[in-house]
């Protein structure tokens, strides 16, 4: 687990008691927006641990791409360096 999705979950869980207490003494304005908060948690949560898994490409594929490093959008790329490195 990754220190956003540990951080989304824990701060969920305290929102989540926030709101449980509100509940009970009656601020239902507090409630309902601390509950919006427990959701946007859980949606970080959520989407952290499904961007986690990439595919992996075929062996053959890795082979080939390994000695040039890996591969990037073409405007992500970067230029040649206008100046030789010492």
């Amino acid at each position: 687990m990754t220190a956003n999705i540990g951080f989304a979950l824990t701060a969920g869980v305290l929102s989540l008691a926030i709101v449980v207490g509100a509940a009970l003494k009656g601020h239902w304005v507090v409630a309902v927006v601390y509950a919006m908060l427990v959701a946007g948690f859980a949606a970080r949560a959520v989407y952290g641990r499904r961007g986690r898994g990439a595919p992996e490409p075929d062996a053959d594929a890795q082979r080939d791409e390994s000695s040039r490093g890996p591969r990037h959008e073409r405007e992500r790329e970067l230029r040649r360096a206008r100046f030789r490195r010492r």
